[in-house]
């Protein structure tokens, strides 16, 4: 956390700005997924208030499972969260939204931070290679 994140403000009323990620189709799988992100508040007014959201989907179907929908969250200082859940069967790639909610009332707010945000499943080499087979393909 620090001087380069990524900022949702929203001073309007009844509004979900959201900060979403979904990495390309078949790069996740039914395996257990590991989420640390990092999250600040500056401002939330009026029932302003920030939820996140991590799904594993399978293309063409949408969502098989997931973290679960946490929050309400109010972190005023720079928080680290982080958990794990296990990505179903038919798994494909997996999306996190991290949204910052604006109540329905006149002068509601929310102006969150998010930094360092990750899922994880490993990652392992599925094959090797030496320098001299590397050189061969230049």
């Amino acid at each position: 956390p620090g001087h380069h994140n990524a900022v949702l403000s929203t001073h309007d009323e009844a509004v979900r700005p959201l900060l979403k990620h979904s990495p390309p189709v078949g790069s996740a799988g039914p395996d257990e997924v590991t989420y640390p992100f990092d999250l600040k508040l500056d401002a939330a007014n009026v029932g302003g208030v920030v939820f996140v959201e991590i799904f594993a989907e399978k293309d063409g179907v949408g969502i098989l499972g997931g973290s679960g929908l946490m929050g309400p969250l109010w972190p005023w200082e720079w928080t680290q969260f982080e958990g794990s859940f296990v990505a179903p069967d038919g798994t494909d790639f997996l999306t996190i939204q991290i949204v910052a909610t604006t109540g329905a009332n006149v002068d509601s707010s929310c102006l969150l931070h998010v930094d360092n945000v990750s899922l994880d499943q490993g990652s392992v080499a599925t094959e090797s290679m030496d320098w001299g087979s590397a050189k061969v393909l230049y």
